[in-house]
């Protein structure tokens, strides 16, 4: 973190500018180590937890270092003649695991009554765009809390589209813990399309061969609203929720002219579970399965998703059929866990000159730091995702706070010298 004071001013405004991909960027102020807790068995854990966090708030060093940067990165701060009001802040919380019954709105309420304490700062829900305003997110995990000052100037960015949080009106339809954000969805359509620059405004026709609920098509036809989604799972139940998501997003017209259908179906059988008028696609964009909660040993035969070996097993079969029915130089986005590295380095090998992991296109190269710290994870391109909050995403500069990371790579189809011979498709009828 202490190489962001070396950003050259002006730069933040220019990464918003220039990387679709990309919600804000922060400063550093502190952390604090948490020892390990287990649900229920720890008494006054959330006295602990408090604790830590009103020492980050407490600690001087870093306040003024972050102001300095927020400063310097912005080109200086807004000043008003004659306005004498203080600042205002806003706090928010993002919060994976248990902490003593802690909820996140606790913490935000505590953080802006602390702030306020130690700064004079005012806490507000919403930024008054005639004052000043700061946002501090608080990060805490299991066993780490963070905490951030966003360089934000206050006047919002050209991302505000982006959703920050759950979309209410979607019903989850499942009982796993663990769901995709709206927000991470958003950005990973905003991703591929980066890479079909030119063809946005066509309708073009997407797929997630594990699409759950639906939240990545659903996000898809924000964003392409001339566009054909197409979701595919096992899971009859997440079907008949992303049903329900569908005729919600209409009824809300959030979707346009998009026009998105769902199939109960195995990831494994693509060919077959497509319709016949659509039998390719342009764009695959998916939340890979399982690597929330299982390692790289056999999967349990009793999950209804797949009955294949293991996660790689699985993976190697859905990656095949995704490239089936892919177009040629069609895009693949996958977000996955850390050791989806390790699998992609197998699949190149295999695929040679078949397809093609590239860094994901923007207007502006990544800083050397960026580039280095991803490489020597994958030696091809990788965007580094926030492994346990998939709420927000982090440009790569923060990648060394986390100990676990997670990617979203993107895999180009690339015309084959000598083209297989094609599978065999269901034939519409009459």
């Amino acid at each position: 973190m202490s190489d962001l004071g070396e950003w050259p001013a002006g730069l933040y405004k220019e990464l918003l500018r220039h990387c679709p991909f990309l919600i804000a960027v922060y400063a550093f102020v502190g952390s604090s180590k948490l020892p390990p807790a287990t649900d229920g068995e720890n008494e006054g854990y959330a006295d602990l937890v408090l604790s830590q966090l009103r020492h980050l708030v407490d600690q001087s060093g870093r306040w003024s270092s972050a102001l300095t940067l927020k400063r310097m990165v912005l080109g200086g701060m807004r000043q008003e003649e004659g306005r004498t009001a203080p600042s205002r802040v806003r706090a928010s919380c993002l919060r994976d695991g248990w902490h003593g019954g802690l909820t996140s709105e606790t913490i935000m309420r505590q953080m802006s009554s602390w702030v306020h304490q130690k700064t004079g700062w005012i806490p507000s829900v919403r930024p008054d765009p005639s004052l000043r305003h700061h946002t501090l997110l608080c990060l805490v995990s299991y066993q780490e809390t963070f905490m951030l000052l966003s360089l934000e100037d206050g006047e919002g960015h050209p991302h505000a589209s982006i959703p920050m949080e759950q979309r209410p009106f979607l019903v989850s339809g499942t009982d796993r813990r663990v769901r995709l954000r709206p927000s991470t969805a958003h950005l990973m359509v905003r991703l591929a399309l980066e890479q079909k620059r030119g063809r946005q405004g066509e309708g073009l026709v997407w797929l997630d061969p594990f699409c759950g609920i639906g939240t990545i098509l659903l996000e898809a036809a924000t964003v392409d609203r001339k566009g054909r989604m197409i979701g595919v799972d096992s899971d009859a139940a997440c079907i008949d929720a992303f049903a329900a998501n569908i005729q919600a997003a209409k009824d809300r017209q959030t979707t346009g002219d998009a026009h998105l259908s769902c199939y109960v179906g195995n990831a494994l059988a693509l060919s077959s579970t497509l319709p016949p008028s659509t039998p390719h696609v342009d764009m695959v964009v998916t939340d890979l399965p399982f690597h929330h909660r299982t390692t790289l040993t056999p999967l349990a035969t009793t999950d209804t998703t797949t009955a294949a070996a293991s996660w790689e097993a699985l993976m190697d079969g859905a990656l095949g059929e995704m490239m089936r029915v892919v177009h040629d130089d069609g895009v693949i986005v996958m977000l996955g866990p850390p050791r989806m590295a390790k699998w992609l380095t197998k699949v190149m090998r295999r695929a040679r000159g078949n397809c093609q992991l590239r860094r994901p296109r923007t207007h502006a190269a990544p800083l050397p730091s960026h580039r280095t710290r991803a490489d020597s994870l994958l030696r091809a391109a990788s965007i580094v995702f926030n492994a346990s909050w998939r709420e927000a995403v982090f440009f790569a500069a923060f990648a060394g706070l986390w100990k676990g990371l997670t990617f979203l790579t993107v895999l180009f189809k690339a015309p084959t010298v000598q083209p297989a011979e094609p599978a065999p498709r269901r034939e519409a009828e009459g």
